[in-house]
């Protein structure tokens, strides 16, 4: 036990450190790199697996505060690209892991949630579920979100200036003051960018003032006792990763419901500290000396997505009323804030707002829908 709580106060630490010495997403990759060195120096390093709980219904609480009424009420407009983007997102991670599986030796539920576009934190989750070898999810997972944030920038300079004005942009831009408040900070990867309110957090506390409900601190506990109860209840059915997807419902269930679902900032940072401590405690030096091997499948899995994000935004505009600008970043590889804040810059004529909502719905398919369909591959790729 002394070493699991060294183990813990050495993430936050890092994570403190990486904030101080502003690295991205500094408590989940500063937190992993401190208890990766600590555990490689002393190899003392040590994480209960099944403490994972704590930092999946912590997740899943993040993530459902997020999806409201006004979320839920949006979601029809965009039903045929958000499909489209799932259906992608499924047919990528088929591809790819297949690739993986098949010519570079990685187990199959390895060379699966190698290649799903979600949180580092989320799908790091999932695959301590599925005993997956979660150094290399995270190692996957952590290279393809840096690659994203610098190679899509260029990449979508690139595209958009080849594109008929017809295509290109729908003329139609959100304020910008509405579209950085529909940002929210719903993945592992955004969760480090400064965060901007949501239309749940402006609920929960117009709900509060109005409803009598006694303060925030009564909102955040029940949200938090809304998703220990789904967390508990995915943990006993047995379903992977049902902690956190029914952490997630849970949340998102109460905060439709009673529009007070609140959970604080420094939260998600005991989830982003926990995770890291989860996966750097797995780092060995038999790990490090295999990474080199690593780096082909990387570039596939990169390409594969790229790949599919420039076929896809050049479909669901000629599909659908979405421009090519929004269709392009909506369907990138990458965080729902990390995304939107490339958007603003690149290309001001995209609905920010329409390309938050695609991620968001992206992520809660990530969510629920990828344990089901790795458990549902397994008998046919084995």
């Amino acid at each position: 036990m002394v070493q699991v709580a060294v183990t813990i106060a050495v993430a936050f630490l890092g994570g403190f450190v990486g904030k101080k010495i502003r690295m991205p997403n500094p408590w989940m990759f500063g937190s992993l790199l401190a208890v990766s060195i600590f555990g490689l120096s002393t190899g003392k390093a040590a994480y209960p697996s099944d403490w994972k709980i704590i930092a999946q219904v912590i997740a899943g609480a993040y993530i459902g505060k997020n999806i409201t009424r006004r979320e839920v009420s949006r979601a029809g407009k965009i039903a045929v690209p958000a499909l489209v983007s799932v259906v992608l997102m499924l047919v990528c991670m088929t591809i790819s892991g297949f690739i993986l599986h098949k010519f570079f030796g990685l187990s199959l539920t390895t060379a699966l949630l190698s290649s799903v576009p979600g949180g580092v934190a989320d799908i790091t989750l999932m695959s301590s579920d599925f005993h997956a070898d979660i150094s290399v999810v995270a190692l996957f997972q952590t290279s393809r979100l840096i690659c994203v944030l610098t190679l899509l920038p260029q990449i979508a300079r690139f595209r958009l200036r080849r594109v008929p004005a017809t295509l290109k942009s729908a003329g139609e831009v959100m304020p910008a003051a509405n579209a950085s408040a529909a940002i929210p900070a719903v993945s592992a990867e955004g969760m480090n960018r400064a965060s901007c309110p949501t239309d749940g957090t402006a609920n929960s506390s117009a709900g509060s003032r109005a409803g009598g409900h006694g303060g925030t601190g009564i909102d955040i506990m029940l949200t938090l006792l809304a998703a220990v109860a789904g967390g508990v209840l995915g943990k006993m059915s047995g379903i992977p990763a049902g902690a956190l997807s029914f952490a997630m419902l849970f949340t998102a269930a109460y905060g439709i419901i009673t529009r007070h679902a609140r959970v604080p900032e420094f939260a998600k940072r005991i989830a982003q500290g926990l995770s890291g401590a989860l996966i750097g405690s797995g780092v060995t030096w038999d790990f490090i000396r295999g990474v080199p091997s690593l780096v082909v499948p990387l570039v596939i899995v990169l390409a594969v997505y790229f790949a599919c994000n420039w076929l896809v935004s050049s479909v669901i505009p000629r599909i659908s009323g979405m421009d090519m600008e929004t269709a392009l970043f909506a369907t990138a590889p990458g965080g729902a804030s990390d995304i939107a804040l490339i958007v603003s810059d690149i290309a001001p004529g995209a609905d920010q707002g329409q390309v938050v909502l695609m991620h968001m719905i992206r992520l809660v398919a990530v969510v629920a829908l990828v344990p089901l369909a790795v458990e549902a591959f397994l008998p046919f790729f084995s």
